[in-house]
């Protein structure tokens, strides 16, 4: 088996529970578990375009509040950037750049992670270009990726000029609605654009999310995402500890107890407020291809039982739920609890 190469981003995609809100003490033992158990890359946050966003710190990693994080020597470290924030105009672009990228000789940053829909791929090429120019290594993740949409995958791809900038194309099975027969195709589709290195970022909707994770590294994948304890946006990911555990476990074994030190301390208290994981209702999204954050909103409400739920989801079935609304939501929650006429 080919090198794997193992990216945590419990600070990025986790954030999505706690308003990217973490704690000195949480990020100082999570980055030192970083350190020492094996991961090759571990994701900060995301770098908003937006100076005006109301989220946590680690929603905007500024390279000024980074270099202020005691971030071990011998990691990578990433940024996830939202490109439908700067793909909109050759204006947007140049601000953002002015404002927030630096050159990478001059940022903790080694990484830039471009995500993206798989269907406007070709819009990111202007972005790609000049992260590149500025020496960041670039991967470009494509989100909601089922597969339904191979032949339209492999079109997309095959347009973006900038492919050759590129370190690693990552598909995102963001509705948690792969099994492992899907990843193989998915990998076929990706092959007849791009003879690079391929990872995944899995979702554990249907409680698949390791399962994929592995027959990805089977099928050629050669970079898998993960959260610890599976803290991830939605149901979660495929957690971290699973896969050291399955993928070298030789490596990992000694540093078991600092896991799940870290755990304990401090992701198991936020598992009991937020309360991802598989579950009935992550588990319909999944077949309906409704967005997770439909779900961990109604999971949030209080006011909602679980019968009223299900209905909810029924409402949502009915209209494209494929990106996240708050105005399809209050919709839908108003049609299932209309009294018949």
């Amino acid at each position: 088996m080919a090198k794997i190469t193992l990216l945590d981003c419990t600070l990025r995609d986790g954030g999505y529970h706690n308003n990217w809100d973490f704690s000195d003490k949480f990020v100082e033992q999570y980055l030192a578990v970083m350190s020492g158990c094996g991961v090759d890359i571990v994701e900060l946050g995301y770098r908003d375009a937006n100076p005006d966003n109301r989220r946590g710190r680690f929603a905007n990693c500024s390279d000024e509040f980074l270099a202020g994080l005691p971030l071990p020597a011998g990691l990578t470290y990433a940024v996830m950037l939202d490109a439908k924030q700067v793909v909109s105009s050759t204006q947007a672009l140049d601000e953002f750049m002015c404002r927030c990228i630096k050159p990478a000789s001059e940022s903790v940053v080694d990484l830039m992670r471009v995500a993206i829909n798989y269907k406007e791929v070709s819009k990111v090429s202007p972005l790609i270009r000049r992260l590149a120019a500025q020496g960041y290594r670039v991967a470009l993740n494509l989100m909601q990726v089922t597969n339904g949409v191979l032949a339209e995958l492999s079109h997309s791809l095959l347009g973006l000029e900038e492919l050759e900038l590129v370190e690693s194309v990552y598909f995102a099975d963001s509705f948690g609605c792969m099994t492992p027969l899907d990843i193989p195709k998915v990998v076929a589709s990706i092959r007849k654009a791009w003879q690079g290195e391929i990872g995944f970022h899995g979702h554990d909707n249907k409680g698949l999310a390791l399962l994929n994770a592995l027959e990805a590294t089977n099928t050629g994948i050669t970079w898998i995402d993960s959260t610890v304890n599976g803290m991830g946006r939605g149901a979660g990911n495929v957690t971290t500890e699973s896969l050291l555990n399955a993928l070298y476990y030789e490596r990992y074994k000694a540093h078991h107890g600092h896991m799940n030190q870290l755990i304990a301390c401090h992701i198991e208290p936020l598992l009991e407020k937020y309360k991802w994981g598989t579950n009935l209702f992550y588990y319909i999204a999944a077949e309906k291809k409704i967005h997770p954050m439909y779900i961990q909103v109604l999971i949030a409400n209080k006011h909602l039982d679980r019968m009223a739920l299900l209905a909810v989801l029924d409402e949502l079935a009915q209209h494209d739920a494929s990106r996240f609304r708050a105005d399809v939501l209050d919709m839908c929650l108003e049609a299932s609890v209309a009294e018949p006429a």
